[in-house]
């Protein structure tokens, strides 16, 4: 693994107050692209997080709808509290998938500049692109000589070997391109056709968030998404978010203002960072924005245990870990391009990390107050949530999720994410677009990308305990070691 492998952002030393002692824990793993088996993704999962030595058994899944999921149940010892591991299965709801639907969305992709296109992914979607193309040129051709066979006309032969050969490679292509990209298609795209399927898809993964809230049975929820799910996952954490907080008045005390503090330091940190040339994995990794991340995430702590302790219940996800997401390319595929993203933000559809303030002429915390009372604005769920994010770094899929950019301006930048409080972890792997998508499936199976996994899950009673100590942020030295050295 390189120097970048173990961001210090993950150092177990700096996480949650509140969770010492901690009982059961809830992990939700949201799977990716592809026509995948019930608990397929679930059992590879709990196979990398539990080890060869710890025990495990099914139970029946009661938030399950169709009888074909269960939990897995990593059962309490004395070093590991209860953990149940759900699957985030949504499969079931994107079907029915065409070409059109695919080459569609293509469309709306890659006809625009290529200068528009963010840096990582532009060799994938020109690639995709001409793999479209080439497809579709394929079905012209073979359709017009099967015609002219078919019509009698005397210079037209069976199809050759070559053309037999194109039709089978071209069924495969289809094939792939509707079962596998068409997810991505269907979800992705906002086209009225796809509404019904997105929504069943968030519903799906919303409701099974609120039922494990209500269950009274956990005192922390993990979400974890892989590939598409990722994206899935943040929807379905920011759509929760708006129902369990909407119209709910919080206390008067609750304060705020500290964490947007926080958040306005590191993002000037990065700017400051950017403007000497920094750019990448390598502004986390400049002491100063170190420090203040480490300021932001304590802040983050404080909050989010502020929140437990005035509504016990009301939010128990802690964790947000996309794995190889598509996210990371949000300017491209949650937006029309920079100005439409900084509007999504502004707007607080999109929620960043850190949050945007609940009124940039007024109060810059997080809360509004209609009618004398005080509510948390739709947009606020990365205040107590922690949002981190993995990729290897030959991945195309995934990619570090990058500041935004002057939003407030309406600029932003071509590579511009949902936030720089967001904990980027750049793992090893190796590099070039084909060997990077051969690891796509390798974040929980390859041992440097585990070992990360585990110290973000803290799954043990030890990794909770250890996260209670030394809350005060980072030196800028400190900070410089850990990222030389990974956690500790």
């Amino acid at each position: 693994m390189d120097d970048h492998g173990l961001h210090e952002g993950i150092d177990p030393a700096s996480h949650r107050v509140h969770l010492a002692g901690s009982g059961a824990q809830a992990v939700v793993v949201v799977h990716g692209i592809g026509e995948q088996r019930p608990l397929s993704t679930l059992r590879s999962f709990a196979g990398a997080v539990r080890g060869a030595s710890r025990e495990a058994y099914a139970v029946p899944d009661t938030t399950d709808t169709t009888f074909e999921l269960h939990t897995l149940v990593l059962p309490a010892d004395d070093d590991h509290p209860r953990t149940d591991l759900y699957e985030g299965y949504w499969a079931p709801e994107s079907t029915g998938t065409r070409l059109a639907h695919v080459t569609r969305w293509a469309k709306r992709l890659l006809l625009r500049s290529p200068r528009r296109l963010p840096t990582r992914i532009r060799g994938v979607a020109l690639r995709v692109g001409l793999a479209v193309l080439v497809t579709l040129g394929a079905l012209v051709w073979l359709g017009a000589d099967v015609v002219a066979w078919v019509t009698g006309d005397a210079e037209a032969g069976l199809p050759s070997l070559a053309k037999a050969l194109a039709a089978v490679l071209g069924a495969v292509v289809v094939r792939f391109l509707t079962d596998s990209l068409g997810d991505a298609a269907r979800y992705l795209d906002v086209h009225p056709r796809n509404i019904a399927q997105r929504q069943a898809i968030r519903r799906r993964l919303v409701d099974l968030l609120d039922g494990l809230h209500r269950s009274g049975r956990y005192e922390r929820i993990v979400v974890v998404g892989h590939s598409l799910g990722g994206v899935i996952a943040y929807d379905a954490v920011r759509l929760l978010w708006r129902e369990r907080f909407q119209g709910v008045d919080v206390p008067a005390d609750l304060e705020d203002t500290a964490l947007m503090r926080a958040g306005a330091e590191l993002e000037a940190a990065v700017e400051a960072a950017r403007r000497r040339g920094l750019r990448g994995s390598d502004v986390g990794d400049d002491p100063t924005v170190d420090a203040a991340a480490a300021g932001f995430r304590a802040a983050q702590d404080r909050f989010a245990g502020a929140l437990r302790a005035a509504m016990p219940g009301r939010w128990l996800v802690t964790d947000l870990i996309t794995l190889g997401s598509p996210i990371a390319h949000a300017g491209w595929l949650l937006s029309d391009g920079g100005s439409d993203l900084a509007m999504r933000i502004v707007e607080r559809e999109l929620p960043t990390c850190p949050p945007q303030p609940a009124s940039r002429t007024g109060s810059p915390g997080l809360s509004y107050g209609p009618d004398g009372a005080r509510r948390l604005h739709h947009g606020a769920v990365f205040g107590p949530t922690r949002w981190l994010n993995g990729w290897f770094a030959g991945d195309p899929v995934g990619g570090p999720v990058l500041s935004t950019g002057d939003v407030a301006s309406g600029r932003c930048e071509r590579d511009a994410g949902l936030g720089c409080g967001v904990v980027d972890l750049r793992l090893g792997g190796p590099r070039g677009v084909l060997r990077g998508l051969a690891w796509h499936v390798r974040y929980w199976t390859d041992p440097d990308a585990r070992q990360a996994l585990l110290v973000a899950l803290a799954i043990t009673r030890a990794g909770l305990d250890e996260r209670v100590v030394d809350l005060a942020p980072a030196t800028p030295a400190e900070g410089a070691d850990r990222a030389a050295t990974g956690p500790r």
